[in-house]
This record gives C-alpha cells, structure tokens and sequence, in this order.
C-alpha cells in the first residue's frame, strides 16, 4: 500500500520581481517629497480665490468654534466668528512680491489676532457652494494656528505654517499607504487595492489641495484611511494597529461629515465596519459614531438660516426654497444629465485642474487625461479579464460577475453622495442644467471607495477567484492562482507606473507656472 504524502500548507504565489516593486515605491516616495518641497517654496500664498475663506474658516474653527457670523459688515467679510478686511490677502494674491517686500502687503506686518477683529456675535456659522460647513474638515489646521496665535505670528507665517502642516499630512498618509503596499509584496492580489488608493490620492489635483489650507483635502484624507482600514482590517494588520485604526475611524467619519454630501459615504463606512469588524459591534464605538454625527449636525442646524440669507442675498430668494415633484423630477434628471454630458470634462478636472482663478490654469493636456483614463480601463480591465478566465467553473465566472454585499453598499454610497452634491448645487447655486458649478474635485473623496468595492468584488468575495485567502477553496487550482496572481502582480506595477506620471507631471506644471528663483 503507497503512503500519500502530506499536503504542505499554501504559500501565495511569490510576486517578482520583487526589485521592479521596490524601485517604483521608492520613486513614488522621492516624487513626493520633492513635490512638497516645491510646492512649499514656489505657490504664492493665497493663490487661489477660496484661501482666504478657507483660512479665515480655520481660524473660526481653531479659535471660536462655537461663535457663527450672521451676515456681512460694511467694508469687510463675515466669514465665521470674526469679521475682517480681505484687502491685505487680495494685495498679496496671485503676487510673490508680498513674499519679498515687507512693503508690499499687510500680511507680513499684521499678527494673526489683528487680522481678526474681536467684534463676534452669535449667530449661525459659514457657508460653502452646496452646503452650510461643519468645521470638520478643518481639524488638522487647528494645531499650527493655534501655536501661530500662541507665537503672536503674522499673517503669513500662520498661513505658511498651516499650509505646511497640510502638506506633511498628505506625506504621513502616502508614507502609510507606501508601507501598506510592501507589506503585501508577497501578495499583489492584496497589494493593489491599496495601490488604487495611492493612484487616487496622488493625483495632481488632490496634491495641489494637499499644499493649501482647504478644507476639501481633509475630506479626502479621513475617506483614504477609512477605506485603508476596511480593506487591511480582516488580515493586514497586528492586533494593537488595528484597534487604533478602529478607535480612529469616529474622528475619521466627523471629518468627512465636515461636507454634508459625503454623508451616504460615512454611513457606507459604517455598515462596512460593522460588517467585517465584530469588534465594532460594541457599545463603545456604537457611542462614539453617534457622536461623530452629533458636532457636524449641530453646526448644520445652526448656520442653514445664515447660509439662506448669504446666498439669497446673491443669487435670488429661490434658495434654499422647497422643490416640487416636478422639480425634484427636474433635479434626478439633470443630474444624471450632468454626469453623462460633462464626464469628459468632470474626469479633466478630477485628474489634473488645480482649483480656481489664476492657478486654474495649471492643468494637465487634454490629451493625458485621455490617456489616463484608458490606462485605468485596461488596468482594471485586465484584472477582471484574467480573474475570471482563471475561474475554474462556469458557476464561477457567472457569479463574478454579480457584485457582493460589501460591493453594494460602497457603490451605493458613491451613487448617493454624487445626488447629494447635485441637490446641494440646486438648492443654493443654480436652477440651470447641466448644473452650473459642479467640480470634477468634489469626486477624490468618492475614489477611495471605488477601490474598496473593486476590492470587494475581486479579492474577498467568496466567489472570486481569492488569492489573498489563506486557504483558498479545494477547487481552484494552483496554476489558475498562480495565473491570477500574475495579474495583479502586473497591475500592481502598472498602478504605480501611473502614479509616477501624475507625480511627474504635476511637477512640470508647477515649474511651468511658478518662477523658480525663490529656489
């Protein structure tokens, strides 16, 4: 009688070559640094339209979180809390003089106290283009205007600081996303939903954001660690980072609730959380989400009469009003409309535009964000393509293509916030369609949550083809695994390929632009 042999334990399939994935991660690295350098040293302070309010928005938030402006003073700019003179900001804007002169701007004489004057009321708080704010998305900046405050700087080195303490932000989580990848060189298949993470958040518009002071770019950063931690959590991380990612996640979800159109994405965040993590079924974090709902809601109810007499007091006595059948109709229509007749445009904007005004300009050609978005199809294409060639029966092919729960729910949380933003542009901007003032910007937030579900649909579904498992299904084969893995392996590095062009372009736009002499 033959004695079978013992059946060894599975290995995933090794990536290789490992060298090419070390290179791109340390070019990618190397690309982001320089780009904060330069970015710190050539953007003119306060050179986009909305700095100024988004700074003056931090400061209320920083200083006078629970004192709101009602509505404008002769002469100067309610804005939050305080009322101040934007005059000094306009000598400066747009103008790298009032970085070499003292004379040339207030900025570099005012303190950051003189700047805003002291003479607050109650009221209702801020505005924003869609939606009352809810301070949120200001949290990071509160440290370094505190300490400005605290120093008695001015003006400008408070901006610069904060400025920088966005920018270094936006390194702390590239660095994490980085680590997140090598962590899984043994595994593209786990590996390259963190790199579709990286791939969104690297973009050149979410780079120039991240070397501002707007609030938008925290937004973006609480949805990259939000869905970091849904796709590591059930196998990427040691028990003590875990718990620490999810004491993080109610502080994550107020932040993204600083927009309230990303509202469906934070209640996508936590289904998800309580889906996969059983820990999150506590009472504790139970607690702790509620309340990360309870600071964002307050400030809405509070600023919507404010806001309705700002943006009324501009644009007409139809905002804010409520919408008939017809015109609700009239608003699902145009907005998918919208969507369908500017997609070009919107993808344009989201990849490359750097905001408003002057800096406006800076964009990358139209040509690349066509190429981009065929790079992105293949690459996602071919993971597709070759996870389900390599199913080992029709049964399986056929449910790959039916997207899991946890797919459903991140889907429907994009489609949701997508409405949202539309019905926040129709109730306080415009009654035109295609809606007038939507930005291909206000989509990096929704990325992150594209990469979770083509997670959910190719990695941790039951019935796809899951390499990432640690004991995979009897009856898939090894080379079918080997074959998937394959794939991903050279998606992964097609990824990072890509996130290395976006680096590099940005970089020539920026010194396009922006004179190099104050190198």
């Amino acid at each position: 009688m033959t004695m079978r042999r013992p059946i060894p334990p599975f290995r995933p399939p090794a990536m290789g070559p490992r060298w090419l994935l070390n290179s791109l991660l340390w070019s990618i690295a190397v690309l982001l640094v320089l780009q904060f350098v330069i970015s710190q040293r050539l953007i003119y302070p306060f050179d986009a339209p909305d700095e100024r309010v988004h700074f003056a928005r931090a400061h209320d938030v920083a200083f006078a979180p629970g004192l709101v402006k009602l509505s404008s003073s002769a002469g100067k700019v309610s804005v939050g809390a305080f009322f101040y003179d934007p005059q000094p900001i306009h000598d400066c804007y747009g103008k790298p003089d009032c970085l070499l002169s003292s004379t040339t701007s207030e900025l570099t004489r005012l303190r950051l106290h003189q700047f805003f004057q002291a003479d607050s009321f109650l009221g209702a708080a801020g505005s924003d283009n869609s939606f009352p704010y809810a301070g949120g998305n200001y949290l990071h900046l509160i440290p370094s205007l505190r300490l400005a405050g605290l120093l008695r700087l001015t003006v400008l080195q408070a901006y610069q600081i904060a400025r920088a303490s966005s920018g270094l932000l936006f390194l702390g989580v590239s660095a994490l996303l980085l680590v997140s990848i090598w962590r899984q060189r043994l595994n593209a298949s786990r590996a390259f939903p963190i790199a579709l993470l990286g791939l969104g958040f690297w973009l050149p518009s979410s780079i120039f954001l991240a070397n501002s002071v707007s609030g938008d770019f925290l937004v973006t950063v609480a949805s990259v660690l939000i869905a970091l931690f849904l796709i590591t959590a059930p196998w990427g991380s040691t028990p003590r980072l875990f718990r620490l990612g999810l004491l993080l996640q109610p502080l994550l979800y107020c932040m993204v609730l600083g927009k309230l159109p990303y509202a469906p994405i934070v209640i996508a965040a936590v289904v998800l959380t309580w889906l996969r993590c059983p820990q999150a079924r506590k009472g504790w974090f139970v607690g702790a989400t509620l309340l990360s709902f309870a600071w964002p809601l307050w400030w809405y109810v509070h600023s919507r009469e404010a806001v309705l007499q700002l943006f009324q007091s501009q644009r007409g006595d139809w905002v804010g009003a409520r919408l008939s059948s017809a015109e609700l109709l009239e608003w699902v229509l145009g907005s998918m409309g919208t969507l369908v007749s500017q997609a070009g445009d919107l993808y344009r904007q989201m990849v490359g535009v750097f905001g408003n005004g002057p800096v406006a300009r800076l964009f990358l050609p139209e040509a690349f964000s066509l190429i981009h978005a065929v790079l992105v199809l293949v690459i996602l294409g071919s993971v597709v393509v070759g996870s389900i060639q390599a199913s080992p029966s029709w049964r399986h092919r056929l449910l790959a293509f039916l997207p899991p729960r946890d797919a459903v729910v991140c889907l429907l949380g994009v489609i949701l916030s997508y409405f949202m933003i539309c019905y926040g542009l129709r109730i306080y901007w415009t009654t035109s369609y295609p809606l007038d003032g939507l930005q291909g910007r206000y989509f990096l937030p929704l990325l992150p949550w594209l990469a979770v579900a083509f997670e959910a649909c190719f990695v941790s579904h039951p019935h796809a083809l899951n390499v990432a498992s640690p004991m995979p299904s009897a009856t898939l084969l090894p080379a079918s695994m080997g074959f998937v893995n394959h794939t991903f392996s050279r998606a992964l590095c097609a990824v990072l390929v890509v996130s290395m062009c976006q680096l590099i372009f940005y970089l020539k736009n920026i010194f396009h632009h922006y004179p190099t002499s104050s190198l």
